[in-house]
């Protein structure tokens, strides 16, 4: 879905065809896999959700209806998968997983919901094969950055609801902005961590943070979640921060050197 979004920047044509190519993917579970090929597909297993925000990024530049009525409910049906099959209690929040892979024979297995965030070697998930629950097919550990992105697509679908149909689909306005509002306050609540001043993955076992701040710690800022404050914290102590992330403010690195920390 990324090369759909580059694509977009100026071969529309090639765009469509390869968002529609990958969200027509979708299983009767209503989620994208991880990977389809003709005789294989991650039953078990889904991928990062950025699908409606890229159709909503394509809606905005070339105002094309059809196109957002072609996979406008796939992207609905895809949400409605997060809630029903990746929210892990006590908070509700979005976790990785791996279900039982029919009809093939896989076993679902923490390896196999490190895969799920597209970022198969993170520290982040560097956890033991304990904390994969066995009972719910998830990882342990509530995810700020599938989370944000799950947020992020709840926004553009709402978005869409409004700006592509006509009539307005106001139900399905409604239920987007409820869901967002609801995982936002969740996120603020949970992952938030004061001391660091970043959004954190959490253990869900023991409601202790894991302490690997990374790229997806920001996504909360794409899903208007942060507070001014939390976006200042973050920003500074760790975006704009020399010991940290080291990037400069116009995005250039200009003025960096092998100080940076990274």
């Amino acid at each position: 879905m990324d090369r759909a979004y580059q694509l977009s920047l100026d071969a529309k044509e090639l765009a469509y065809s390869q968002l529609v190519g990958v969200v027509k993917t979708k299983t009767a579970e209503g989620m994208v896999p991880n990977f389809w090929q003709p005789q294989q597909i991650s039953y078990d297993r889904t991928e990062p959700a950025v699908a409606a925000k890229i159709l909503h990024e394509m809606f905005s530049k070339y105002s094309d209806k059809w196109i957002v009525k072609l996979l406008y409910f796939d992207c609905a049906d895809w949400i409605d998968w997060f809630f029903r099959k990746r929210r892990e209690p006590p908070h509700n929040l979005i976790v990785l997983g791996s279900d039982p892979g029919l009809p093939t024979s896989d076993t679902p297995n923490m390896q196999a919901a490190r895969y799920e965030s597209g970022l198969d070697n993170s520290p982040m998930y560097d956890g033991p094969d304990s904390w994969f629950n066995t009972s719910s097919n998830h990882m342990m550990l509530y995810d700020v950055g599938m989370t944000a992105m799950v947020m992020m697509e709840l926004r553009a679908l709402a978005n869409l609801s409004i700006s592509a149909f006509d009539p307005p689909r106001l139900g399905d306005h409604a239920l987007h902005t409820s869901r967002l509002k609801e995982l936002q306050d969740l996120t603020n609540t949970h992952l938030w961590d004061d001391e660091r001043g970043a959004y954190i993955n959490k253990l869900s076992f023991n409601d202790t943070f894991y302490p690997r701040v990374s790229p997806t710690s920001f996504y909360p800022l794409q899903s208007k979640t942060a507070t001014d404050a939390q976006a200042n914290a973050i920003v500074g102590k760790w975006l704009l921060n020399k010991t940290r992330f080291c990037i400069t403010p116009d995005g250039s690195l200009k003025g960096n050197d092998d100080t940076c920390y990274w």
